[in-house]
């Protein structure tokens, strides 16, 4: 028989509904802080938005912390007073709270954030390793249960979990989120045929632009790819689980960062589609252990569709493309060649696990 110390909240699935909504509410206060950053910037600590993102840590503590305290007091380890999964979102409780009057004196300090410096401020970092254990919370919980959650209600609160820590680390990255290939913002007329030494001063700046746009393709296709296989490697995934998670995702990121409704949609309408294709080839192939081929496939198809989506409907509805065919396609090459190489990390082959 366990000990008192030894014994273990179980697993609950009302309790990780509840705690999934509390790190939406958490991780929406943050997106709109973010947003008050380039749409209505206060200098100020004490805002409207702030106060969404705080209300939204005090529900977690809330969340967490009453069952904490109330089963530590009952005699249990606090290792095991929550369910599951949840310890490590207490302690990233205590990572927050530690670092919110830090972040104050440093505003205070230094002033409040303009620009890029906001995303990768020292006390905004710290923070955000507390934040990130907070919002994986019910993912872990649904790791550690057993059975493995198998309907799409029962997975829901682990994709949405991830789809969060998945659009707090584009959040982290809005610097290099928009690829910039739609026809007005091109350079100033640097690539059509202008041969004053205006356009001249700014090829290097074109050369520059075309080069960080492919990075960030790069860089989101391996975010995307790469946690499209983590859920497909961790769950028997149903129909509707990858559409879930990435239409997420980028629904909270175009909210943020688009000019307007149309490329909010636009950028939605992508993800959306680019998870309907993943969850049908997920249906059709079933990738598993023994069949790699699955996720291979799964692997470059998520950011080549993705992407392809992207020059397609700039070219349709934004405006056109100012990238030429070989930039367009290249692109969508590398995306869908980081895809394949994640998958290789992700699922080893059978020859690797034969050695293994």
């Amino acid at each position: 028989m366990p000990t008192d110390s030894e014994r273990r909240i179980p697993s609950d699935d009302r309790y990780d509904r509840i705690v999934c909504a509390t790190c939406a509410w958490f991780l929406i206060g943050l997106f709109a802080d973010g947003w008050s950053h380039y749409h209505d910037v206060r200098e100020s600590f004490f805002t409207p938005y702030h106060a969404i993102l705080y209300s939204g840590f005090f529900a977690n503590v809330l969340a967490i912390g009453i069952p904490l305290v109330r089963n530590v007091r009952a005699g249990y380890d606090w290792r095991r007073a929550v369910p599951p999964g949840y310890a490590l979102s207490a302690v990233g409780i205590a990572i927050f709270t530690v670092g919110v009057l830090p972040d104050m004196l440093w505003h205070r300090i230094f002033g409040i954030e303009e620009g890029i410096d906001v995303l990768i401020s020292p006390t905004h970092l710290f923070l955000g390793v507390g934040m990130a254990l907070i919002l994986t919370g019910p993912l872990r919980a649904a790791l550690a249960r057993s059975p493995a959650p198998d309907t799409l209600e029962e997975q829901a609160p682990a994709l949405i979990s991830l789809a969060l820590f998945l659009a707090m680390l584009e959040f982290a990255l809005q610097f290099a989120y928009d690829s910039g290939i739609v026809a007005s913002e091109a350079p100033v007329r640097a690539l059509g045929g202008d041969a004053s030494p205006l356009a001249f001063y700014l090829l290097p700046f074109t050369y520059y632009k075309q080069a960080f746009g492919i990075a960030i393709i790069i860089i989101h296709a391996a975010l995307f790819s790469g946690f499209s296989l983590y859920a497909a490697r961790k769950f028997a995934l149903k129909t509707g689980g990858l559409t879930l998670l990435l239409g997420l995702a980028s629904l909270l990121m175009s909210s943020l960062l688009s000019s307007g409704p149309l490329v909010a949609y636009v950028r939605v309408a992508e993800s959306v589609v680019t998870g309907i294709v993943a969850d049908s080839l997920i249906g059709w192939l079933k990738p598993s252990l023994a069949r790699p081929l699955g996720f291979r496939v799964l692997a470059v198809a998520v950011p080549t569709v993705q992407y392809a989506l992207m020059f397609l409907i700039a070219q349709l509805v934004l405006g056109g493309v100012w990238w030429n065919q070989n930039l367009a396609l290249g692109s969508i090459f590398y995306a869908g060649i980081v895809g394949l190489l994640l998958s290789f990390l992700v699922v080893p082959s059978t020859a690797q696990r034969t050695q293994e």
